[in-house]
């Protein structure tokens, strides 16, 4: 009897096909997955740069003599305030906190140090960010011209 010639695949040449390509399809998902995961997280440190470098130009601004009086103090900053965001985008900074903590630097009476931390509550994601400032004087602030914090 003679052969006959077989037009077409066998179904384990389809199935061994079907799986290489699931294979090649999984690897290339999960780099454009991984890819949006770190384009986030990108995205939301940078945010948050903006967000403490704001911050930190607002208080800086302040007299020396002001933040000295506020040195060891943690103050809540109002984002949205600082921001002058509109009220229709204020949405997208719930779940944001951003803390300042004036502290002294190792030349006490001449520089402070302004530091913010923002976190992000509702992220997935480690979501922590801190910036410092350094902030001078003109010329020594002595003890007996403290105050109260008035931030």
């Amino acid at each position: 009897m003679p052969l006959k010639e077989e037009k077409g695949l066998t179904l384990v040449e389809v199935l061994a096909g079907i799986v290489i390509l699931s294979i090649i399809l999984l690897s290339v998902g999960s780099f454009f997955i991984n890819g949006t995961k770190y384009s986030n997280a990108s995205e939301q440190k940078l945010s948050n740069a903006y967000i403490a470098n704001n911050i930190l130009n607002e208080y800086k601004q302040l007299s020396f003599k002001e933040l000295h009086n506020c040195l060891g103090e943690d103050h809540l900053v109002d984002i949205k305030a600082i921001l002058n965001i509109p009220s229709e985008e204020q949405p997208a900074l719930n779940g944001l906190e951003a803390s300042l903590t004036i502290s002294e630097h190792s030349l006490k009476n001449r520089v402070v140090i302004l530091s913010v931390e923002i976190e992000n509550r509702n992220s997935d994601i480690n979501d922590h960010y801190e910036m410092k400032r350094y902030v001078k004087s003109e010329g020594a602030v002595s003890p007996s011209e403290g105050g109260a914090c008035s931030i």
